[in-house]
């Protein structure tokens, strides 16, 4: 038998060996982690999303504030509101100290408000 014979067989059944071994190692191995990913890519688009509602929620919830606050004929051009998971802030300022207690007590009239943190001040003299 000849040498180029013999490394032709050695390199044949290399490659046998070699394919062999990665479809009893590899695959496995590749598929597994294709299955431990795939729930934290799910989890992670389902996170992205619940985000994305809860700050449109938050939103909506910080404008209807406004409105009723504008309704209780407070002036809400220097008041900014800030509302995360229905806990409500409100900081600024108004020109009466009584549109201050009305605010307040616009805001925690709203639906889908759970809390107020009210941080309203009235504007000194001549602002």
């Amino acid at each position: 038998m000849s040498a180029t014979s013999r490394d032709d067989r050695f390199n044949t059944r290399f490659a046998m060996e070699s394919s062999m071994l990665k479809a009893l190692l590899f695959r496995p191995i590749m598929a597994s982690i294709a299955l431990v990913c795939t729930p934290v890519t799910l989890a992670s688009t389902r996170n992205a999303a619940s985000g994305a509602s809860s700050r449109h929620a938050s939103h909506q919830l910080e404008k209807d504030v406004r409105r009723a606050i504008f309704r209780a004929k407070v002036d809400t051009s220097d008041i900014s509101i800030l509302a995360r998971n229905g806990k409500v802030t409100l900081i600024g300022g108004v020109p009466d100290q009584n549109m201050v207690q009305a605010a307040g007590t616009a805001a925690e009239h709203v639906t889908g408000v759970l809390s107020v943190d009210n941080e309203l001040i009235r504007h000194p003299e001549g602002y």
